[in-house]
């Protein structure tokens, strides 16, 4: 037996204990408990390149915070990156509201277009245009948005 396949049975055993252990139907499931570089739980595909490229670090890795610990801990997520941190975190149905108020009092300023233009997509847009042409409604509001949303779309492509 090669080194490799030694180290792959180990790591199969390991696994198999520490599910037990557990109570985890999926290998991939382990690595929720054991630490990666930053101090957060494993990525999937770390665990996966782990068990191909280097069976004995998980191995030792499964050992030390699974198998040797009493009751084994999920270790905590990474945290997720905001693109968007310095801005509103409004829902749709808040802006909704805030530009219908805004539109009650007669403003008709840059904000009603900044916060209109987050909810709606050319695709909502466009809809609610052939909506109110077959009510035959006039929109000059929702004609404009979909001017924008129309001359956008075209110079992105």
């Amino acid at each position: 037996m090669t080194r490799d396949t030694a180290s792959q049975t180990t790591l199969e055993q390991k696994v198999k204990s520490a599910k037990v252990k557990l109570g985890l139907v999926q290998d991939v499931d382990l690595r929720k408990y054991l630490p990666w570089n930053d101090g957060h739980q494993m990525h999937h595909f770390s665990f996966k390149k782990l068990s191909k490229e280097a069976p004995a670090e998980l191995s030792a890795l499964i050992e030390r915070y699974i198998l040797a610990v009493a009751a084994p801990q999920p270790m905590p997520s990474a945290p997720r990156s905001r693109r968007n941190s310095g801005n509103l975190n409004l829902s749709r149905g808040e802006i909704q509201r805030l530009i219908t108020r805004l539109q009650n009092v007669g403003e008709e300023a840059l904000l009603i277009e900044k916060l209109s233009s987050q909810i709606d997509s050319y695709a909502s847009i466009k809809r609610e245009l052939i909506s109110s042409i077959r009510k035959d409604e006039a929109n000059e509001v929702l004609f404009k948005k979909f001017a924008q949303k129309l001359a956008t779309r075209r110079s992105q492509f």
